[in-house]
């Protein structure tokens, strides 16, 4: 059974938070999120799943973020999201050839290896921070749940929200 990616979010998402009651932004975009940072040489998958061994050049990494911001420009708020925010977020990459047919049968499978997560999160909060989703930056973001699959489908699903009103609501 698959899920879409926003189901996918909602399924992680923590949901007992009262304290949010602002503007909230929710979007897919159908990218693979390469991370800010990386190692000098990494192993690389193509788009047919086949693994090879490259570097992630600051070239790659900018034509990556220009890509990012082009598909999250149609989800920008009109206005800047003020105050903290908390950012729900499923990164998904694409299969490995490792995987078996069981793994890829139940839709996706939690992806523990690198990329980390943090770097994979100030890519993608630095190019949002960018196309003016945030009033002050991604300092704001002070809560939020991260989670990291592979899929067979490469993207990544935010929901930002505005967090308002006192701690104890």
């Amino acid at each position: 059974m698959s899920k879409t990616a926003l189901e996918i979010v909602n399924l992680f998402a923590y949901r007992t938070a009262p304290h949010i009651h602002g503007q909230k932004v929710e979007m897919v975009l159908p990218v693979q999120v390469l991370p800010k940072q990386t190692k000098e040489n990494v192993t690389l998958y193509s788009k047919t799943g086949k693994r090879y061994m490259g570097r992630k050049t600051p070239d790659k990494i900018a034509v990556n973020a220009k890509a990012i911001g082009m598909l999250a420009k149609p989800y920008r708020p009109e206005l800047p999201l003020r105050g903290p925010i908390r950012a729900d977020i499923v990164f998904s990459s694409l299969w490995r050839n490792s995987d078996t047919k069981k793994i890829m049968r139940d839709g996706y499978v939690f992806h523990w290896q690198q990329p980390d997560k943090d770097n994979l999160e100030k890519q993608l909060f630095d190019v949002l921070q960018t196309e003016g989703f945030f009033e002050k930056g991604d300092a704001q973001i002070v809560s939020g749940l991260v989670t990291k699959i592979r899929s067979g489908i490469a993207f990544v699903a935010i929901v930002l929200q505005e967090m308002t009103g006192d701690k104890n609501d």
